[in-house]
């Protein structure tokens, strides 16, 4: 594990099969965290907003395309890894494999999904701070766009997202004062 003022990345090795039990105590451990960094975030912020990847996408289809089988598990998976988090909101980008993505994790915990279009994202802070001030938020975002949705919410760290990867959860939590503060979780499935 890194830490490093208000960033913490940690980073859980490949597995053929992933064991639940290890992701849940990870998970428990960053949303400890999370709930200690709550206690100095800001009354006129987002409790935390978990930031995704879409999962994997299928090879075929161009711009617009679906996902393969394993990223239907992923994205299924995502939603056992969130369901302690309290989410009140999912929010998908209208491409198609953010929005299968969001809408398979959104049903699983039985909360709503609503779009945003892609090119909304690097304001998606300010979107969120005037929609959706006190809610748990999952943004599922594209490679492009995470880095800029994370600059939105004032995380000033440059984090670029590998086409390749789609593990990467990020836990964003609304400070007062400063940046906020950033938890990096590195989960694979494979």
């Amino acid at each position: 594990m890194f830490v490093s003022g208000v960033n913490v990345c940690y980073n859980l090795p490949d597995m053929k099969s992933p064991d639940p039990g290890v992701l849940m105590d990870v998970m428990k451990f960053a949303l400890g965290a999370l709930a200690c960094l709550l206690a100095s975030s800001s009354v006129n912020a987002q409790e935390a907003v978990f930031v995704i990847r879409h999962a994997e996408q299928e090879l075929t289809g161009g711009v617009n395309a679906g996902l393969r089988p394993e990223g239907r598990e992923r994205a299924a998976y995502w939603a056992t890894i969130l369901r302690p988090s309290g989410l009140d909101l999912v929010v998908t980008t209208e491409i198609k494999r953010s929005r299968v993505t969001g809408t398979i994790i959104a049903e699983a915990l039985g909360v709503p999904r609503v779009e945003i279009s892609e090119g909304a994202s690097s304001g998606i802070a300010e979107i969120l701070r005037e929609s959706n001030p006190e809610d748990v938020i999952l943004v599922v975002g594209h490679s492009s766009t995470i880095p800029k949705m994370l600059r939105s919410f004032g995380y000033v760290d440059t984090f670029p997202i590998s086409r390749s990867s789609y593990g990467w959860l990020f836990i964003v939590t609304p400070l007062e004062n400063g940046p906020p503060a950033v938890t990096r979780l590195n989960i694979n499935l494979r």
